[in-house]
């Protein structure tokens, strides 16, 4: 799940704008997808600074506001063939460039944001450990919501790599593999 960030991140996005529409649409949903990938590909994305549709054609498309308005001034329009082509090239390298720095910048930001709140434990074979459980199972008659967030204490078994432990709750119970990110350090009450 942790490598499907980008397409998850776009799912969300496009419930939320299908969502805007479902005050007049709800039940016919799928007609306002074309809509709403218009609406996305025409923004300017947060971390390149540029359109979907410029980064793909080199161009802004035609909206339907730009119908009503008329085309944006010093568009030409009176280019020839290969003229259109040198000049649709420069423009997407232009824009590819500009895109390449922006994420560079953007990938920058976001790790060192993550830096601030990452707290990577070196747990040592055989200390305690919490096990987070939230969301992983659901009991019948109890609410999911309400049960608890982690379990323990487990054992830490063996480091399998700097991220990865194996560990275990008791001696008859089964082994698990677990990345650091789903443990913390136990502490008894």
């Amino acid at each position: 799940p942790q490598s499907d960030g980008q397409v998850e991140r776009f799912n969300a996005t496009l419930q939320k704008m299908l969502a805007t529409t479902a005050e007049r649409c709800h039940w016919d949903w799928d007609s306002m997808i074309s809509f709403a990938l218009m609406a996305y590909c025409a923004t300017k994305h947060s971390a390149t600074g540029l359109s979907p549709n410029l980064m793909l054609l080199g161009r802004e498309i035609t909206e339907p506001i730009d119908l009503v308005a008329g085309k944006p001034p010093g568009e030409d329009t009176n280019m020839t063939e290969p003229g259109y082509v040198v000049q649709l090239r420069d423009r997407l390298e232009r824009a590819h460039q500009i895109a390449r720095e922006a994420l560079g910048q953007s990938s920058e930001r976001a790790k060192r944001e993550y830096d601030k709140r990452a707290h990577q434990f070196q747990y040592q074979i055989g200390e305690a450990v919490w096990h987070l459980v939230k969301g992983t199972r659901c009991v019948k008659n109890r609410v999911c919501k309400f049960l608890p967030t982690y379990e323990g204490p487990y054992f830490v078994l063996d480091q399998i790599d700097d991220l990865v432990y194996l560990i275990k709750k008791n001696p008859m119970s089964k082994a698990k593999v677990v990345h650091h990110d789903k443990l913390k350090p136990y502490r008894a009450r």
